[in-house]
């Protein structure tokens, strides 16, 4: 979808980067909301709800990122009064839940892991809003925020040799590694 690759500073960024994957999968006829909109909103067409229900903490990765698990919840809603409600939702939410497996959503790989847990089941949004279908996927990804903890590589000039030198950190005693007879030379 998109080829920039994100750095993850916010939460609020791997929300956003959902909302426009989806809009961008299912089409421009798609709303695609806030989780918290639910209540105030009249659901008129194909309507998407991302919801980030639980967050927790998590191992730090190898760069030493501090890792958010999330449990990410998209409800997808019809009213009952579209034509085949029913199936249409449970084409979209299987169609929803194809795209979310192994999607890391244009986020550099070291700061998401692939998501885990995922599947698609009735939501609860069904008996709230009267006059509504609703199927629910979710699943659970970790991210790992911010800036990574590790120094950089050292950078290194090469190989250099010393025959008992006097003071092992004067490199002024070595001298750089000299290939007579490697191939290419």
């Amino acid at each position: 979808m998109n080829s920039e690759i994100l750095q993850l500073e916010y939460p609020s960024q791997l929300y956003e980067q959902i909302e426009k994957s989806l809009g961008q999968l299912l089409g421009s006829d798609v709303v695609v909301k806030n989780y918290d909109e639910y209540r105030t909103m009249t659901i008129e067409s194909l309507t998407l709800l991302i919801e980030f229900r639980f967050g927790r903490a998590g191992a730090r990765n190898s760069s030493g990122q501090y890792c958010h698990g999330y449990h990410i919840r998209v409800h997808c809603l019809l009213p009952r009064s579209a034509e085949r409600s029913f199936l249409r939702v449970l084409d979209n939410t299987a169609t929803i839940e194809r795209f979310v497996d192994r999607n890391h959503w244009g986020i550099d790989i070291r700061q998401i892991d692939a998501p885990e847990f995922l599947r698609s089941e009735p939501s609860g949004l069904q008996y709230q809003l009267d006059q509504v279908i609703a199927r629910a996927v979710s699943w659970r990804q970790n991210l790992y925020l911010g800036e990574s903890l590790n120094q950089p590589d050292e950078e290194r000039g090469g190989i250099a040799w010393a025959v008992n030198p006097e003071h092992l950190d004067n490199a002024d005693e070595y001298q750089p590694l000299e290939v007579k007879y490697a191939s290419g030379n």
